[in-house]
């Protein structure tokens, strides 16, 4: 595994060192809104979708004037909400993703280029936790349990840039089942970021 890791870790550092590929390089951040659900195989489960947020960094290596590749790490809250007798749990699942991103720049419009991407993401959970709200409040536990450490998922989307600030909407689907038990969840997100790239 550490094998695995330090791989492609030496060859972006390579990249990064080399002063033609060096040119071609921006960073920025991302912050912004999720809205999260799951899919489960039980059609008796009543999932709802839930609110949370997204932050995190990228760093942009340009292949040619239209193509780059982003890696990128973020903090994203995903999970759900779900209805039974007694009223709502929210299941709050909060993940340390690293997507790697394709990214293609169209044409610009005056100041505005947009752009589109595809690529995966690797998760991994660093809170599970499910709440509920009642009349005597709000009381939580802990389903790090009940929760698979790991969540890969494929994620598209796009938006614009404008003199460096990034206005963008993806969609995130997870290809593996999040649950240790027999039912099938997989995670499902909306994210809606805002943010800077520089140099532009």
């Amino acid at each position: 595994m550490k094998l695995q890791l330090a791989v492609p870790v030496f060859l972006l550092a390579v990249l990064v060192a080399s002063p033609s590929v060096a040119q071609r390089i921006s960073v920025g951040g991302k912050l912004g809104q999720t809205v999260a659900n799951l899919k489960s195989s039980d059609p008796g489960d009543n999932l709802r979708s839930k609110g949370g947020f997204v932050a995190g960094g990228f760093l942009n290596i340009a292949i040619t004037s239209f193509l780059s590749i982003e890696p990128q790490l973020l903090i994203v809250q995903k999970g759900a909400r779900v209805r039974d007798d007694e009223g709502d749990i929210t299941l709050k699942l909060d993940y340390l993703e690293a997507p790697v991103l394709g990214v293609l720049t169209l044409p610009t419009w005056g100041v505005v280029t947009p752009f589109v991407y595809a690529g995966a993401s690797y998760g991994i959970n660093v809170s599970a936790v499910a709440a509920r709200v009642d009349v005597d409040g709000e009381g939580s536990r802990d389903i790090d349990a009940d929760i698979q450490p790991t969540d890969v998922a494929v994620t598209y989307g796009g938006g614009i840039n404008v003199d460096g600030l990034t206005l963008e909407a993806r969609y995130s689907r997870g290809l593996d089942s999040i649950s240790e038990d027999a039912t099938t969840i997989r995670t499902r997100t909306i994210l809606i970021m805002a943010g800077f790239r520089f140099p532009n």
